[in-house]
């Protein structure tokens, strides 16, 4: 039974892409407290 699962499955690209959006999941919020710092000094 072949089960194609694209969370378990192990490949550099969806690796890449998981990161990616990781990353710039994480990286909105800060890049607007960096402006907002900005803004301040």
């Amino acid at each position: 039974m072949f089960h194609k699962n694209s969370l378990s499955e192990k490949s550099p690209i969806n690796q890449f892409l998981f990161s990616l959006g990781f990353f710039l999941y994480f990286s909105k919020p800060v890049l607007k407290h960096i402006k907002e710092l900005n803004v301040l000094y």
